[in-house]
């Protein structure tokens, strides 16, 4: 086979904390990490464990408390699909920040022009 037939197949992967023990194993492709990867404690008991698909997370991940029994397991949406649920709800939080900010300049001229008015009474009382 020749080398630029040559099929892309996963390379195994470690890091390791500066003290020497292992951080995280999987596999890459590519720069991409791809597959099962499993994330540990600088003790070494098990942090979080979980699949890539193209250097996106994907599927279930497991997360683990410092003896390692299972804390949570969290559900990863596709990219396409957090953007969809995302949009919607930016959309919304930023009418919703429009809405407040046209409140507070609203009760802040208000208290101005109170500021004033209290003020001029004042002034008539002690004349």
């Amino acid at each position: 086979m020749s080398p630029r037939l040559k099929r892309l197949e996963p390379e195994p992967y470690q890091q390791f904390h500066r003290d020497g023990s292992l951080w995280a194993t999987g596999q890459k492709l590519a720069g991409d990490c791809v597959g099962y990867w499993e994330w540990f404690r600088k003790d070494g008991t098990k942090l979080r464990s979980g699949y890539f698909d193209a250097g996106e997370q994907v599927g279930l991940w497991t997360t683990y408390d410092a003896r390692g029994a299972v804390y949570k397991v969290t559900e990863m949406k596709p990219r396409a699909e957090r953007a969809a649920v995302a949009l919607p709800a930016k959309k919304a939080a930023s009418k919703k920040a429009a809405t407040k900010k046209r409140a507070a300049k609203k009760t802040s001229s208000k208290k101005s022009v109170s500021k004033q008015a209290v003020s001029k009474k004042s002034v008539r009382r002690r004349a």
